[in-house]
């Protein structure tokens, strides 16, 4: 089987990770089930029982996925089931329905302040995020001052009118743990003033449902297109998941299914011209993101599919293979160090629990 090439797998070096002055490439950000199906659901609102279907191929039955769609209530409830939790979203689209670009970048961006500034050790301590207009132009969301002032109200507008409803379960036996959050929006408000962006959140409601975990992502993915960022959002958020994290662990490097590609990018299942409509927008998106990492070597993207092959046969047996090195590889071996110490504590106890 003929693979994709994008370019040649890079040399690499190991960074000098001793330097003071030095900065990690990557920034911690909010990482969850529910974030994961509030992008899918407003990505695929269009055709959720297509959603549905592909996630089915997706998984090949290792995960229960519903949607049921009430358009005269405007919502859609999705519920995905695995070994390890079960999580129910309800999202309702009377106003949002589908995040305007670079809306999506601005909720990333927000979501990765919250833990900064308002939310610690599982608790909601503050009710606002705030950050200068001009950081948001530096992170490359947007190109200036004014541009931004114009461009986040719009998006802010938007994340406001996100409202949600959901739990979610996860772990057994006494280390069980249940996260609700009841009707209401993620956001009560959002203001510029003196150039400082203001974000008021919800404070009635649990946001251990929204941040229960976090996951790395690139410091630069603001600054790519927007379908490489939603390309990248995938990545990093499945990088995270428990059997991908220990594959990168030892071996180096995790596997992702070309129909997830595919899904989280909204991109049709049929079309006049495949070639052009889901090729080559997900062979583009690969080759940015290796671009970026052309100098710096912190991950590598490669596509392993037959290039000779019809787009449906593409997607239905390629997949694309993300290699990680120098610091992002050492995340993910901490992130598989800590879930085996969990695992260990929690057999530990339920061995104690049982002499007792």
């Amino acid at each position: 089987m003929a693979k994709e090439e994008i370019h040649s797998l890079p040399t690499l070096e190991k960074p000098e990770l001793d330097r003071p002055e030095h900065k990690a490439p990557f920034e911690h950000t909010p990482s969850s089930v529910p974030l994961d199906l509030m992008q899918k659901t407003m990505a695929n609102h269009s055709d959720v029982k297509l959603m549905e279907a592909r996630q089915a191929a997706i998984s090949k039955g290792n995960k229960k996925f519903e949607v049921v769609e009430n358009v005269d209530e405007g919502q859609i409830k999705v519920r995905q089931e695995t070994d390890d939790y079960t999580t129910e979203l309800t999202f309702f689209f009377q106003e949002t329905k589908k995040l305007p670009q670079p809306a999506k970048k601005i909720l990333r961006y927000v979501m990765t302040k919250i833990p900064e500034q308002a939310f610690s050790n599982k608790v909601l301590y503050g009710d606002k995020v705030r950050f200068p207009l001009k950081d948001i132009v530096d992170a490359g969301i947007y190109t200036n001052i004014e541009s931004a002032r114009t461009g986040f109200k719009a998006g802010a507008k938007a994340l406001v009118n996100i409202a949600i409803e959901g739990e979610m379960k996860r772990g057994k036996g006494n280390r069980k743990e249940s996260f609700k959050w009841s009707y209401g929006h993620l956001f009560r408000k959002a203001s510029i003033v003196n150039g400082v962006c203001q974000i008021d959140l919800e404070t009635e409601n649990d946001w251990n449902f929204i941040i229960p975990n976090f996951e790395i992502s690139p410091r630069y993915v603001y600054q790519l297109t927007n379908r490489s960022f939603d390309l990248a959002e995938a990545l990093f958020y499945y990088a995270r998941l428990r059997s991908n994290c220990k594959n990168i662990a030892s071996k180096g490097y995790f596997e992702l299914s070309l129909r997830v590609l595919q899904q989280r990018l909204a991109l049709p299942e049929e079309t006049p011209n495949p070639a052009r409509d889901i090729k080559k927008p997900i062979i583009d998106c690969i080759a940015e993101l290796n671009e970026r990492e052309k100098e710096t070597h912190n991950y590598y993207i490669e596509i392993e599919a037959d290039k000779n092959a019809s787009a449906k046969e593409w997607i239905e047996t390629g997949h694309i293979k993300i290699w990680f090195y120098n610091e992002y590889l050492e995340q993910y071996k901490r992130y598989a160090e800590a879930r085996s110490n969990k695992i260990e504590q929690a057999a530990k106890h339920k061995k104690e629990a049982k002499i007792q």
